[in-house]
């Protein structure tokens, strides 16, 4: 029988066409938990808002407004972001 299990014992048939028994979905949760973030601090920065981000700020005084901005934007957007949907890929394809 094909299915996702659960602890008790119960399973559930494919229900989607993306989601399969192989699936697993606390890869999927922490992948998306991931591009949320990156996207979510690309868009702040990118606003009127900078003031939630006081990590670019202390970057940009040590580092420069350049090279703050940029070393901001590969940490907290780019890799997370990269970082999401390989889980994200990995959770989908992983087969078992």
């Amino acid at each position: 029988m094909t299915g996702i299990r659960f602890p008790g014992g119960g399973t559930l048939k494919k229900f989607s066409g993306l989601l399969y028994s192989g699936m697993d979905v606390f890869s999927l949760l922490l992948g998306a938990f991931a591009v949320v973030f990156g996207f979510l601090t690309l868009f702040t920065r990118r606003g009127r808002n900078k003031d939630m981000l006081k990590k670019l700020t202390a970057m940009q005084e040590r580092y420069g407004d350049k090279t703050g901005t940029r070393i901001h934007t590969l940490v907290y957007s780019i890799l997370p972001i990269a970082f999401g949907l390989l889980i994200i890929a990995a959770g989908v394809f992983r087969s078992s």
